[in-house]
């Protein structure tokens, strides 16, 4: 469904309420129906959400609905840093695990990925609805925020991702017009970077959401090798 006719990051600035408004008339005209359908004959019901997409996507659940008749999961990839819901499972991620790529209590709601398949977490078992995120460490749609200006954000302490430059430095004013700057330009890199979601990211996301039946390794290996540099 198409939110608007401007580019996302000039959307986000301008009126990113109208992606949230047509991802909610979306969900609720899909689920009504789909809730019609008998339970043994329905298919399952998954959300996903690219950029902006993922604004409106990740918040188009209404309460009574999840509880009444939850979906099977979904996924989002690129979240913006106006995101009501990524953002903040990043602050109160599992001591030990980056902003960046933050692991949720017992992992078995929700789940962050990159570039590498991140999805695999010793000892961790899926619930019955499975939610991924894939985000790049260099996307600064991501990884903006308005108080950059002033304070060092947490995705510069610490570990960084691989497509991070250790030599970027945090400095007051500066790296907030730095990142800035990126946001119309995020996509318009190679595929695998920043904002530019190569199709092989989704890969493995989407498989361990979905869980196909009779799927294995050499499946996902096969798949992969057709979105190679896509």
């Amino acid at each position: 469904m198409q939110y608007s006719y401007l580019p996302s990051w000039l959307t986000l600035w301008l009126d990113p309420q109208k992606a949230k408004a047509s991802a909610a008339a979306l969900y609720r005209a899909v689920h009504a129906h789909w809730r019609t359908l008998s339970v043994d004959i329905r298919p399952d019901l998954y959300l996903y959400g690219l950029s902006l997409g993922s604004h409106g996507a990740e918040t188009s659940i209404d309460v009574p609905s999840l509880i009444s008749d939850p979906i099977q999961g979904g996924v989002f990839a690129g979240p913006p840093f106006l995101n009501a819901i990524s953002p903040r499972l990043a602050r109160i991620r599992n001591s030990g695990s980056p902003y960046w790529l933050p692991v949720i209590q017992d992992s078995s709601l929700v789940r962050f990925t990159a570039q590498e398949n991140a999805l695999d977490i010793p000892g961790a078992q899926w619930g019955p609805m499975r939610f991924v995120y894939i985000q790049y460490a260099s996307d600064p749609m991501v990884f903006f925020s308005t108080d950059l200006y002033w304070r060092e954000p947490q995705w510069m302490k610490g570990e960084r991702g691989h497509d991070v430059s250790p030599a970027l430095t945090w400095y007051p004013v500066v790296t907030f017009l730095q990142i800035m700057f990126d946001l119309p330009m995020a996509d318009r890199i190679p595929k695998g970077n920043a904002h530019n979601y190569a199709a092989r990211s989704y890969i493995d996301a989407w498989v361990e959401v979905t869980e196909p039946k009779d799927w294995d390794e050499a499946d996902t290996l096969r798949l992969r090798a057709l979105f190679y540099g896509r």
